[in-house]
C-alpha cells in the first residue's frame, strides 16, 4: 500500500493585496510516497489568485491542510491524479528497477577502509 502526503515547503505572499495584507501567491509543495522500504518525491509550485471578496485567512492563521487544499484545487482533480500517479510509477521503479549497478565480478568487492592523514 502506498502512503501519499502532501507538504507545504515555502509560500510566498503579497505583503499587500485588495486592503489584505500577506496575500499568499505561490506555495511550493513536496508530494512524498512510501511504499514499504521505498520513498519517492514530486517537488513543484502552485500559482495561487485571490479573488477580492473572497473569504480570507490572517496569513498567522493559515494551516497546511488549508493551504494543500489551495494547491490542489488550483492544479484541479485530473492534475493532483497525474502526479499522484506519477509518484506510484516511481516507486514502481524502485521497487521493481529495471537496470541495475552491479560490481565486476573478477574484482572483489570487499570494503577496505581508507586511512586519512
Amino acid at each position: 500500500m502506498t502512503t501519499k502526503t502532501w507538504t507545504v515547503e515555502q509560500m510566498q505572499c503579497f505583503p499587500q493585496y485588495e486592503g489584505k495584507e500577506n496575500v499568499v501567491y505561490v506555495v511550493n509543495w513536496l508530494l512524498t510516497g512510501t511504499q514499504g522500504d521505498y520513498t519517492a518525491h514530486i517537488y513543484s509550485t502552485a500559482n495561487l489568485e485571490y479573488a477580492p471578496g473572497s473569504p480570507y485567512t490572517e496569513y498567522a492563521s493559515l494551516t497546511p491542510d488549508q493551504v494543500i487544499g489551495w494547491v490542489k484545487n488550483s492544479l484541479g482533480e485530473e492534475e493532483v491524479r497525474k502526479y499522484e500517479t506519477r509518484l506510484d510509477e516511481e516507486l514502481a521503479k524502485k521497487a521493481a528497477p529495471q537496470l541495475i549497478t552491479t560490481g565486476l565480478p573478477w574484482v572483489d568487492q570487499t570494503y577496505v577502509p581508507i586511512k586519512l592523514y
